[in-house]
C-alpha cells in the first residue's frame, strides 16, 4: 500500500535506520526494495545522533524517511537538514503528531510532504495514514488526526465501554 500510495519507485532513497527489533524497520526494508528504491542502511550510530542522522539525509540523497514526533522535532532544530534537499516524503508515527510540530515542518521544511501513520504493533505496523495538509498544523485538536483505514483493515472506534461508536463519533 506504502509504494502504491506514495509512488515509491527507482527515483527514491530510503534510509532503514530503525532497529531491527522494532516494527517500524519492516517497511522501512520491505517497501524500498519490493519498488526498485535504493536502501540506504544507515549506521547503527545515526538514530542516537540527530545531526549525523540530518547530514546522512543529505549526503546519501535520502527521500523518504521515517521518524517519531520526538525525533521529528529534533531534527527540525538542526542546522545540517537545510542541506537534506533530495528530501520529498516524512512519515511520522509511533506517538501522536501535535499540530505544532506540523506547522514547524511546514514552515522549515515546505516543499517535502509530512505523513502521519497510526498502527499497533498487532497491526504490523501501521493500520491508518494521513497526508498532513495545512489546516493539520493549526487545527483545534491536540494532536493530527491519524486518519483513513488502509487497504485490507477494517477500523473501529470504541468508546470507554469498548462499544463500537457510530461514524463521525
Amino acid at each position: 500500500w506504502l509504494n502504491g500510495r506514495y509512488g515509491l519507485g527507482p527515483h527514491d532513497r530510503v534510509v532503514l535506520k530503525t532497529p531491527l527489533s522494532f516494527d517500524a524497520s519492516v517497511w522501512e526494508l520491505i517497501s524500498p526494495l519490493g519498488s526498485g528504491a535504493t536502501l540506504v542502511v544507515a549506521p547503527t550510530s545515526v538514530p542516537g545522533d540527530v545531526a549525523a542522522l540530518a547530514r546522512l539525509l543529505a549526503d546519501e540523497a535520502i527521500a523518504v524517511v521515517q521518524v517519531v514526533p520526538s525525533l521529528l522535532a529534533a531534527l527540525l532544530e538542526c542546522p545540517e537538514l537545510d542541506a537534506a534537499r533530495a528530501l520529498r516524503l516524512v512519515f511520522c508515527g509511533g506517538a501522536a503528531l501535535p499540530p505544532a510540530l506540523a506547522r514547524r515542518f511546514r514552515e522549515r521544511l515546505p516543499g517535502v510532504s509530512l505523513h502521519n501513520l497510526y498502527g499497533p504493533t498487532e497491526a504490523t505496523i501501521d493500520a491508518t495514514a494521513w497526508s498532513c495538509g495545512a489546516a493539520d498544523a493549526v487545527g483545534p485538536g491536540s494532536s493530527v488526526p491519524i486518519g483513513c483505514v488502509l487497504p485490507g483493515f477494517v477500523g473501529h472506534v470504541l468508546d470507554g465501554h469498548m462499544r463500537v461508536v457510530p461514524a463521525g463519533i
